[in-house]
């Protein structure tokens, strides 16, 4: 569903009713959209009638669902042999809950990642670790959404807004006094992920010349970084991002059905968050980048490696590498190297239809280039590091799917 209040509603009612919610972004399709369904064991869909032809091609590997709620109008064969109820009818139910009593270390939804390393894992979050908001006084605004706003035209009752806070990741550290006066509020930043809550945070108040860090730990939950065998390293040393949390029930219950992936994750009792960062001599922390394999693009992170998934079934593609390229407006652009099968002739017009009905739209790459093969590692690992700098090398003379005028509709 779209964001909407009654999205808002079917969240809070599901977690009122006890039962667990699987909230999907809006732009899934493809490939993607039957893995989420199908790995959460989702037995009730609801969804918006404008996207819900999407899912036609998906009747016979939906076996699971038992029955789908229509908001608005929607393609009634798609949900041929199942209930199908029209969302204005849940409205005009009994108020009559069951009678079992929901309880806060219990699920209330499952969120997916963005599937770095590997398929997206499902983050099993309780209700004491989710929270709602009304009369919203505060906002997150992810990556470039920051710079999205400031380029707007400037206007005389920018000022005129109920916000307070701002809670920019990263915070726009070339413009941020200006963007406070001009809208009024203040501008926070902090660390957190899909699993947990924010561990670190930069508050108003907070020495100015701090703001580009992720904050520091307000003592909501232990944290440090460490070396590859876990032991933690002094201030100024780049290692790996841990925690773990001094409040029950505030962070993942696990993965959904992922057991080695909640292990490994939670070693040596630490909650290892997969990033690097170090903290300075005052203990405040400084993100580096990522371990992952991640792209973030306009707030959306992306796997890598769900979009080589797909694009490795073109029959004329070999191989295939994502990888991230600096963006004009902050955060990543999203460039492939592809290797085509000996015989075969690939445009990156052709990469570009062929990745447009199969992925979200912020997926899809804007720079593609091809090579006779990729850098590997002895042991057959591309070596992505490589493909990086080469791209921000020639970064101007690669194809370029704005620069080409192609455009990708949502």
């Amino acid at each position: 569903m779209a964001n909407s209040p009654d999205m808002l509603w079917t969240l809070l009612a599901l977690g009122k009713l006890g039962a667990t919610a699987v909230p999907v972004n809006l732009a899934a399709k493809g490939e993607l959209l039957p893995y989420f369904l199908t790995q959460s064991d989702s037995k009730y869909l609801v969804v918006d009638g404008e996207v819900s032809d999407r899912l036609l091609p998906l009747e016979e590997t939906l076996g699971q669902l038992q029955g789908v709620v229509v908001r608005g109008e929607g393609v009634s064969r798609t949900v041929r042999g199942r209930a199908t109820v029209p969302f204005g009818e849940l409205l005009a139910a009994p108020e009559t809950l069951p009678p079992e009593e929901v309880r806060c270390f219990e699920p209330h939804y499952i969120l997916y990642t963005s599937g770095t390393t590997g398929p997206s894992k499902g983050v099993i979050a309780c209700h004491a670790q989710g929270f709602y908001v009304y009369g919203a006084t505060q906002f997150a605004a992810l990556g470039a959404m920051t710079n999205i706003i400031w380029k707007q035209p400037p206007r005389p009752d920018d000022a005129d807004n109920p916000v307070r806070l701002c809670f920019s990741i990263p915070a726009p550290g070339e413009f941020i006094e200006a963007f406070e006066r001009r809208f009024s509020l203040k501008v926070v930043t902090w660390f957190s992920m899909t699993e947990n809550y924010p561990i670190t945070l930069y508050a108003p108040g907070d020495p100015p010349d701090k703001l580009a860090s992720a904050g520091r730990p307000r003592g909501e939950a232990e944290v440090l970084v460490v070396d590859e065998h876990d032991v933690e390293l002094p201030p100024g040393r780049i290692g790996e991002l841990v925690f773990r949390p001094r409040d029950p029930w505030s962070v993942m219950l696990g993965y959904y059905k992922m057991p080695e992936a909640t292990l490994a994750t939670n070693r040596n009792l630490w909650f290892h968050t997969g990033d690097r960062a170090y903290f300075d001599e005052e203990g405040w922390l400084w993100f580096v980048d990522r371990m992952k394999d991640s792209i973030r693009r306009r707030g959306e992170n992306i796997s890598a490696y769900e979009l080589e998934v797909i694009l490795a079934k073109h029959e004329a593609i070999q191989a295939v590498a994502a990888i991230p390229v600096p963006a004009e407006m902050g955060e990543d652009e999203v460039m492939v190297y592809i290797v085509a099968r000996p015989g075969h002739r690939l445009t990156p017009e052709d990469v570009i239809a062929f990745c447009q009905p199969r992925m979200p739209y912020f997926m899809v790459p804007r720079y593609v280039e091809f090579l006779d093969e990729l850098p590997k590692t002895p042991t057959e690992k591309v070596e992505k590091y490589k493909l990086r700098a080469r791209a921000v090398a020639e970064l101007d003379r690669v194809w370029d799917r704005e620069r080409a005028g192609l455009q990708v509709s949502r």
